[in-house]
């Protein structure tokens, strides 16, 4: 389906429609002294700097100076400016986070060495499929939990959590319409759009919108009762190249979401989203001719692999059903409860995977592969009480919580005969390309059916000691049991496993708005995949996280930011054992650590002059393994980061409104393989932003990469190293009612 302007155009056309009905609510309600989770926001946020306090380290509202762990939140005013629509380039500006991988428009990263990728979290609970381009558009924020979150998460990894916060309905009418061009056919039309459908209270006719406006009628009908009921939709509609020749994309986006509001004491949310990718993709480049020599010359970054038109066929449909529910049933004692059920079809047609690249260095053999009527359904839920109550003079904020997560796979494949080479490979010259060649057809069918049930259980207590002095302290078990036909030819299982994953942390606020704080946490994560002698799943892998800090709210707000020490031990990592003839027999005698120093910041310098940055310097090796040597880095990790952005928007006089951002980052080298047979390359790269804002509209254009710089951002292996982009530019445009 090619939509291309016209799509976008379509999106205008229904915001014009919402906008020809306008309304004024009445003040948003008081704050709940106990609650969990704000639902509806009322203003947006503009400014760079963190919020006082947030939901996810906690599962409650907790101030961050009283949560005794790392944790980082990208504010949607940052993913404007800086016009990230993937998640790698939001979360670049979180300290401890690498973002890149070897395959485009998949959300790849590592969070303080460890990879973390294919476990993002949506509105709290499991959200992610495969990896596949998280939609930002429909973000209000993106949070990061650095170090174990198990404890009220259940299994994650070890170096932490992305946690993606959806946006919500507010109570006021307005919204936008943009539209956005750029480099490689780039068009993006989008529409976010508020509604209070019944607010309490009595009704209020707005003011005329303008000189000789005629005033309107609210859309909202107003009651005398507490009920309250808001709508919001965002959509969108994207089509864009990419500067690898041939490389298409399209992608439509609908999140509609409703809240009803009973008084400040109960609220419930649906949170609903619909999303259609359509691609043809590019397979990645061998590192001979990218970031290792070859005879041959430097391989062009915006080479295809693959064959135009027939291979790297994508479609994929993801649905999103879920809502959040909480009810204060006084000041001392809440509810809360959250839902999601997810649905994901997906279609791969003529998959060339790379496969061996010739003596010649200039010939890559792909092999063929079809995957089809893959379908992925996931059901999670989590529900928890909370308790506000007093032991003499410590004031205690306790959680007992349950959560259930249920994973169905299935798939049908074809698959080549391995052995056919170079029979039933594709040969691509990655100099000369000919691309007039059939595709050998997989003969060869399979398919999987998976499932995997999680049932936890987790308690915490939140103390306040002092008014200085907290310590949290809590822990969950957990049961998971798999049901496994036989993935891809492994032998068919039905296994078992617990665990128990404690922490603990204190935090000491000795200056006013400047706090110490510390913890320590464990974490698991199965590893079905991984299989002993028996072919039975081995026990899960564990990890310790011991860290440290300093986090500061300083100037009213305007200053946040941390600074953070931790040594992270991975444990049970999967590796061959040595005691049996099959190298793919596994054991959990593998160990990695991970060590380093986080700094991070957000400050308004000064009226208009917002700046954020990060330095994280990490040490990550593997220090226990029967396959890769003592010593080894693990792979993708650079030793040292720095990013930052600055904006500054005049405040008065005839350019107010206009303004400037300038940013760049930096990352040393790091690992290309496990075996860190050969590096990425360090880079650095500086990006600049050009803004025109007024009350009704808004006029961007970014340049990325503005000094067209030859990088790479992730690999797998020798044959799996994936380009960034060179020099772009975006322009947009938004109508703001």
């Amino acid at each position: 389906m090619k939509l291309k302007p016209l799509g976008c155009a379509a999106l205008l056309v229904m915001g014009s429609a919402a906008h020809a009905q306008t309304t004024t609510a009445p003040a948003p309600a008081a704050e709940q002294t106990l609650a969990p989770i704000t639902v509806t926001a009322d203003a947006e946020n503009t400014t760079y700097n963190a919020p006082t306090s947030t939901v996810s380290g906690l599962k409650t509202d907790t101030p961050l100076l009283e949560t005794p762990q790392a944790i980082s939140v990208v504010p949607q005013a940052v993913i404007k400016d800086q016009a990230a629509r993937d998640l790698g380039d939001v979360i670049k500006n979180v300290a401890g986070v690498t973002p890149g991988g070897y395959y485009s428009e998949w959300d790849y990263y590592r969070i303080r060495g460890f990879d973390a990728a294919f476990t993002t979290y949506q509105d709290g609970l499991r959200g992610d499929y495969d990896g596949i381009g998280a939609e930002t558009f429909g973000l209000e924020r993106v949070e990061v939990i650095k170090g174990p979150a198990s404890t009220l998460y259940g299994q994650a990894p070890l170096g932490g959590i992305v946690n993606l916060v959806s946006k919500r309905p507010r109570r006021e009418f307005g919204g936008e319409i943009g539209f956005t061009g750029g480099t490689w056919d780039f068009y993006e039309g989008t529409i976010d759009i508020n509604v209070p459908l019944l607010t309490p209270g009595a009704p209020v006719t707005p003011a005329p919108l303008g000189k000789g406006a005629k005033a309107v009628q609210p859309i909202a009908v107003s009651t005398s009762d507490d009920l309250g009921i808001y709508f919001r939709l965002a959509a969108l509609y994207r089509d864009k190249g990419s500067f690898v020749d041939y490389y298409d994309y399209e992608r439509i986006y609908i999140a509609p979401s409703l809240t009803f509001e009973w008084g400040d004491d109960t609220s419930l949310t649906f949170l609903t989203s619909y999303l259609r990718d359509d691609g043809l993709f590019s397979m990645p480049l061998p590192a001979r001719g990218t970031v290792l020599p070859n005879p041959n010359g430097e391989i062009p970054v915006s080479r295809f692999i693959g064959v135009p038109g027939k291979s790297g066929l994508l479609n994929l449909d993801t649905l999103r059903l879920g809502y959040e529910f909480k009810h204060r049933f006084n000041d001392s004692l809440s509810i809360r409860q959250n839902l999601a059920y997810y649905r994901v079809e997906q279609h791969w047609n003529d998959i060339l995977y790379n496969s061996v690249l010739d003596d010649d260095l200039r010939t890559l053999y792909a092999n063929p592969y079809d995957y089809n009527r893959g379908l992925y359904q996931r059901f999670m839920v989590d529900t928890a009480v909370d308790f506000l109550f007093d032991t003499g003079s410590i004031k205690h904020s306790l959680t007992l919580g349950t959560d259930y997560y249920y994973s169905n796979q299935k798939a049908r494949y074809t698959e080549i005969n391995y052995d056919d080479f170079p029979g039933s490979y594709v040969a691509i010259d990655l100099f000369k390309p000919n691309y007039n060649v059939s595709i050998p057809q997989p003969t060869i069918a399979g398919s999987f059916l998976k499932k995997e049930h999680n049932v936890g259980i987790y308690l915490q207590d939140h103390m306040k000691l002092t008014d200085k002095l907290t310590f949290t302290v809590g822990g969950r078990y957990e049961y998971l049991w798999l049901d496994d036909s036989g993935s891809y030819g492994s032998i068919p299982a039905d296994a078992t496993d617990d665990a128990f994953t404690p922490k603990a942390g204190i935090t000491y606020e000795f200056v006013p708005g400047v706090a110490a704080y510390a913890n320590y946490s464990r974490s698991y994560a199965p590893q079905w995949g991984s299989r002993d002698e028996t072919g039975a799943p081995i026990a899960p892998e564990e990890g310790e996280n011991w860290e440290g800090g300093v986090k500061y709210d300083l100037l009213d707000g305007r200053l946040t930011g941390m600074i953070s020490v931790f040594q992270l031990t991975r444990e049970n990592v999967a590796t061959s054992n040595l005691a049996t003839p099959d190298p793919s027999d596994a054991t959990v005698s593998g160990e990695q650590r991970s060590r380093g120093f986080e700094f991070e910041t957000a400050a308004e310098l000064l009226p208009g002059l917002q700046l954020i940055a990060a330095y994280t310097y990490l040490d990550a090796e593997v220090t226990e393994d029967n396959d890769i040597p003592v010593g080894t880095p693990l792979l993708g990790v650079p030793d040292h980061t720095v990013t930052a952005w600055l904006k500054y928007t005049v405040q008065d006089g005839p350019l107010k409104g206009f303004g400037v951002g300038v940013g760049g980052r930096y990352y040393s080298s790091q690992s290309g393989d496990t075996y860190h047979t050969f590096d990425l390359p360090s880079y650095g790269l500086v990006d600049t932003a050009l803004f025109y804002e007024r009350e009704n509209y808004r006029i961007q254009v970014n340049f990325n990469n503005v000094f067209d710089k030859r990088h790479f951002v992730g690999s797998y292996d020798e044959l799996y190293v994936l380009p960034g982009e060179p020099f772009n530019v975006s322009a947009s445009v938004t109508w703001k009612f």
